[in-house]
């Protein structure tokens, strides 16, 4: 999943949102051991999220459809397209407009802008700054994220923009497949921060 189903699947908790956000830019196990404890566990439902979504079945038939002609990089477009659906379908799974969710997720995110906090310079720059989270709702919003990913990202540019015709091509395929996983994912993300809130607890209280 990409930066919109990462924030949404966040809690109520600042730090646990700012652990989820900066986690694909944090590099090494002493930067994820440096973080305060709250953050680390965003990282930690971060890369639940991303290890569940990886490696459920609904996912893997998505990418099978688009894996064809985009290979290796079919997770990369599955992600975002995944988040294109989440933002255009947005008032089905929250009663926040986009809109609103956007503006409270950035406003959080600020709050942390000087805290010195691993990889938010880069999450204020590709999310914040650039107002990512609403975007995702177009087909325009959706490939001007891939031709960043594609020319920034990656070492060499295969032209991920492009793939926006085959979220145009397989449109019901692809919103389908997401209706049906994404619940799933919401109930995976759910258990994990139960779990882990459970275990924050009895730490504390020893």
């Amino acid at each position: 999943m990409n930066f919109l189903a990462h924030a949404f699947l966040s809690p109520d908790d600042p730090e646990i949102l700012v652990g989820n956000m900066v986690t694909d830019f944090l590099r090494g196990r002493e930067v994820v051991a440096s973080l305060a404890p709250r953050v680390r566990e965003g990282v930690m439902l971060h890369r639940t999220i991303d290890r569940f979504t990886d490696e459920h079945t609904i996912t893997r038939q998505t990418i099978d459809r688009i894996k064809g002609r985009w290979g290796r990089y079919s997770p990369i477009l599955v992600d975002i397209f995944y988040d294109h659906i989440l933002a255009r379908d947005w008032t089905r799974y929250s009663n926040l407009s986009l809109r609103e969710f956007a503006d409270n997720t950035y406003a959080t995110l600020r709050r942390f802008k000087n805290d010195d906090v691993p990889g938010m310079e880069w999450v204020l720059r590709i999310v914040v700054e650039p107002d990512r989270l609403p975007s995702y709702a177009t087909v325009e919003g959706i490939g001007d994220a891939l031709h960043r990913i594609s020319t920034r990202r990656l070492k060499r540019d295969p032209g991920l923009q492009n793939a926006v015709h085959e979220l145009r091509d397989l449109d019901g395929e692809i919103t389908a497949d997401f209706h049906r996983f994404f619940p799933h994912l919401q109930l995976a993300a759910g258990r994990f921060l139960d779990k882990r809130e459970n275990t924050w607890q009895r730490s504390c209280a020893e």
